[in-house]
């Protein structure tokens, strides 16, 4: 199985990482080994609530297409009323399984507007959750369409697929790949957006730490480009996940951050 990155550059390691898993264990069986993966992009909205709907990742399958929207989320407990997720009591903003229900069925309005029915299957959603929450609890219609990292993978497998997914197809869109690849790679499809603190970095980093634990990128604000920001994505892997807690990433990340607090 093959995941084409739409946008190659700013994506978010643990984003890029959640994808390379995925692409590597459905690339592990015979059933999900020739599925097609398109990730990190964007559909424009127009006219009353113009904007961008962001995609984490699509999975082409030969039974359905499948908006994947990641988390990569950590903490105690993870609630949700309906409307709004919690977590560990703080909002974390509208449902994840809304906005990938939303997104499920704006790529199906486009492609039918852009391929014609005959080309655009059923397409469905899941919300996969790739950190480490202790506790989840969710409405009774959303448990549904939120997964795991392991149950989303155990979807290779041709009898879990087929649990969810039992419905005969109208046609095998495996068959019609060059057609998703133009469609994806087409002008309706832009690379997706990364902002930080509403602030949108470069592409290229102006500057590398020796030894790749941090860049440095220039960025401008979304809302005016005349407002500029040096924004520092660091890599602290780069000295070892054993080497390097939690409170020390903390404590090397923000130390310039506390000098400059004292001084002012």
């Amino acid at each position: 199985m093959d995941i084409k990155l739409i946008r190659k550059t700013g994506v978010p390691k643990a984003e890029v990482e959640a994808h390379q898993q995925i692409q590597r264990e459905f690339s592990s069986t015979p059933f999900s080994k020739g599925w097609r993966g398109y990730a990190s992009f964007a559909i424009t909205r127009f006219g009353r609530g113009a904007g961008d709907d962001d995609f984490d990742l699509v999975l082409i399958t030969h039974n359905v297409i499948i908006v994947v929207e990641l988390k990569n989320w950590h903490g105690k407990l993870l609630k949700s009323d309906g409307q709004k997720w919690y977590l560990d009591g703080e909002s974390r903003d509208t449902s994840p399984v809304h906005k990938a229900t939303l997104n499920a069925k704006r790529l199906a309005s486009l492609m039918k507007q852009k391929l014609g029915t005959d080309f655009t299957p059923f397409v469905a959603s899941f919300v996969v959750m790739h950190g480490d929450i202790k506790k989840t609890e969710f409405t009774p219609e959303e448990e549904k369409s939120v997964l795991t990292m392991t149950e989303f993978l155990s979807l290779r497998y041709e009898q879990v697929f087929r649990d969810y997914f039992w419905q005969r197809p109208r046609f095998n869109p495996l068959d019609h790949l060059n057609r998703y690849d133009e469609f994806f790679g087409g002008p309706s499809i832009k690379p997706k957006d990364y902002l930080v603190d509403g602030f949108r970095p470069e592409n290229a980093p102006i500057f590398s730490h020796p030894k790749k634990l941090y860049a440095e990128f220039r960025a401008s604000a979304k809302d005016d480009p005349l407002k500029h920001a040096l924004l520092r994505q660091w890599d602290f892997t780069a000295l070892g996940l054993d080497l390097i807690g939690e409170r020390d990433r903390t404590f090397v990340g923000l130390r310039e951050q506390r000098v400059y607090e004292y001084v002012t």
